[in-house]
Order: structure tokens, then sequence, then C-alpha cells
């Protein structure tokens, strides 16, 4: 296997994300991910932000390679991507069982995102961030829609403790 097909795999969740409806179950991974990087950040902070540093390089690694075997740019096969959208929107929550309605609300707005980002991505900014070339647009859109819901449910944390 080269490594296009294998950095494809990979994006793709040994093609997962070509299938219909993937995008829910894989957004899911990121649960794992988020609890595995709280326990590192518990022990060591200055660990925790280095191999997010090096999760996220080659995160990038992988899609701009991936993207390359593309004929056609469909960004929206690489599930990998939702994943980090997920992580990015989950940044500093606090996932303890008394906030499962913030978390589930999270949940909700992040697949009303993705099922809308077509239309969104209709408008002049979002088409020309999206049509970046390689994995920079991938990246850069997943970046913008976690951060919107990561401010949301830190908006809505902050209501909460008040």
């Amino acid at each position: 296997m080269n490594l296009k097909a294998l950095c494809y795999n990979i994006a793709t969740l040994n093609r997962l994300g070509e299938r219909l409806g993937s995008g829910i179950l894989t957004s899911l991974l990121a649960f794992p991910i988020l609890l595995i990087g709280r326990l590192i950040n518990h022990f060591s902070e200055k660990s925790f932000y280095f191999l997010a540093l090096i999760f996220f390089l080659t995160f990038a690694v992988i899609l701009e390679i991936a993207s390359k075997s593309l004929e056609e740019k469909d960004p929206s096969i690489f599930v990998i991507a939702k994943t980090f959208a997920l992580l990015i929107a989950f940044a500093n929550i606090p996932l303890h069982l008394n906030n499962w309605k913030i978390i589930l609300f999270g949940l909700i707005i992040f697949f009303i995102l993705n099922l809308i980002k077509p239309l969104l991505l209709l408008t002049d900014l979002l088409k020309k961030i999206e049509e970046l070339p390689g994995a920079a647009g991938i990246i850069l859109i997943n970046l913008i829609f976690g951060g919107i819901i990561n401010i949301l449910l830190q908006i809505l944390f902050i209501l909460k403790v008040k």
C-alpha cells in the first residue's frame, strides 16, 4: 500500500467516510481522544500541548496527502476532519455527567451544522476558504465550525454556573 492510499484510508477511517451517515459515528471518536487528552493534561500540561501539536500536525499531513488522491474535492469523506472539529468544539468544556445537557446540546448543534454546512458554504467567504488548496480549506472550515460551537458551549456553561 502506498502512502497516498494509507493516508486516504486513515482520513476516511478505512473508507467509512464514503458511506451515508458516517459522520455521526466517526465524530464520536473524539470523546475517547478528549478524555485521554484530559488525563494527560492532568499530569503534565506541557506534555498535553506537545502531544496536541503533534496530533494536529499529523492530522494536517494525513489530510494533505489524502486530499491529493481525490480527482474532485469532496472533503465530506474525510471523517477525521469531523473528529478534529468536535475536539475543538469541546475544548475546555467540562465533560462531567452533570453537564450532560450542555454536551448533548453541543452534539446536536455540531450535527445540525454538519447537515447545513453545504448551505453555509454558499456564502462567499466560506466558499473561498473551502476552495483553499489541499487540506488547508478542510482544516479551516472544521476549525471555524468547531470554534463556533465551542463559543456557544462556553457561553452556556458560564450561564449555567451563574
